[in-house]
């Protein structure tokens, strides 16, 4: 395999997780928003994001579904520290 092809499949790849997370953080957001989700709904979602290791990298692709669950309990101290969006 080529280092084109590769660096090409990793690219895709990534973009689909891009894709994926920012579909996922909009869902979250909107089940917030109708009242569907809970700020530990929240929490679970941000512990899962930390122990996947994707939590700052999360908050920075344009994770506006974070911001805005954020919301709901910023004070609680179970929240992320590393990376989280303030």
């Amino acid at each position: 395999m080529d280092r084109q092809k590769v660096i090409t499949d990793w690219l895709l790849t990534t973009q689909d997780t891009i894709y994926a997370l920012q579909t996922w953080l909009g869902l979250l957001e909107t089940w917030r928003e109708a009242g569907r989700a809970e700020p530990d709904d929240f929490m679970d979602a941000c512990q899962q994001l930390k122990d996947a290791d994707l939590w700052q990298w999360a908050s920075r692709a344009g994770g506006h579904g974070i911001k805005a669950l954020a919301g709901a309990d910023r004070a609680s101290e179970s929240l992320p520290d590393e990376g989280y969006p303030r």
